[in-house]
């Protein structure tokens, strides 16, 4: 039996997303002078007599950065989840959308209902990108899907840094944390490794709720010994795992006090300089 709950469905789909993430960085084995072709799908090579020659099947496997598209759609679900589980916390009738149905409310409902509670959870542009994922969603499973590389994994990274703020906020559970460790092999988790480099490369829409993210567990985890995070400016880099619990980001805590001290040298210089020109 395959059973899970709300708010595990929300993490294994969030885990998912980021397996997909990582596979799509991963290089495409192919035969050596083969290569393919995105506007037709068509497969191109060479022979020996040097005659180009070109396959363009029904079906051909796709090259492994083609897993962002999967990323992406578990990223949307997983964001949908993350909100759904906070509404079933909060009021478990709120969840449907009337008494005696089975049928749970979408994702703008979900939002709204999360915002009502928490109005300064979520910044103008986060909430614009997720009211945009049943676009994005509907492109991909209904009609057609054109997105450059570049633009699609930024995409896929500002709603993985928002579903980690969703989850630490709403749900008290730091991603993190959550999935540094495989419990079934017993050994450190591949995608937490992945997590700590894929989230450095946030634009300006995920660096806010990466932060936040990490501000909420350093509330949370008072205890913690803690340090800046050069990579999206909150003090939530954990001494312990060596990683910013909000963005993931690996941290050098030799280089922030280095950093730290010769900001602290700059202005008590700057300071003398202004009582010496007041004399």
């Amino acid at each position: 039996m395959i059973k899970l709950n709300l708010r595990q469905n929300a993490l294994h789909t969030l885990h998912h997303a980021v397996e997909h993430l990582h596979w799509s960085e991963v290089e495409t084995p192919q035969k050596r002078g083969r290569s393919f072709n995105r506007d037709d799908h068509s497969v191109q090579w060479t022979t020996e007599n040097g005659h180009l020659c070109s396959v363009a099947p029904d079906f051909t496997r796709l090259p492994l950065v083609y897993n962002l598209k999967f990323a992406l759609l578990h990223l949307i679900q997983a964001s949908e989840l993350l909100l759904k589980s906070y509404v079933q916390q909060c009021e478990p009738t709120a969840l449907f959308v009337r008494a005696g149905s089975r049928k749970t409310i979408n994702l703008q409902t979900a939002l709204n209902f999360t915002i009502e509670r928490n109005p300064t959870l979520l910044a103008p542009g986060e909430v614009a990108l997720l009211l945009e994922a049943k676009d994005f969603r509907n492109a991909i499973e209904h009609y057609e899907f054109d997105l450059g590389d570049k633009d699609l994994r930024t995409l896929c990274v500002d709603f993985l840094a928002i579903c980690a703020l969703l989850s630490q906020s709403l749900l008290s559970i730091n991603i993190a944390d959550a999935f540094s460790w495989d419990s079934v092999r017993d050994e450190p988790d591949e995608v937490a490794g992945y997590l700590s480099t894929i989230l450095t490369s946030i634009s300006e829409t995920g660096r806010r709720p990466g932060r936040r993210a990490g501000e909420l567990w350093v509330a949370d985890n008072v205890s913690d010994r803690v340090f800046l995070c050069l990579n999206c400016g909150a003090r939530a880099v954990s001494a312990d795992r060596g990683i910013c619990m909000g963005c993931g980001a690996e941290g050098d805590e030799d280089l922030v006090t280095l950093l730290e001290d010769f900001k602290t040298t700059i202005l008590r210089t700057t300071e003398l300089r202004k009582r010496l020109d007041r004399r």
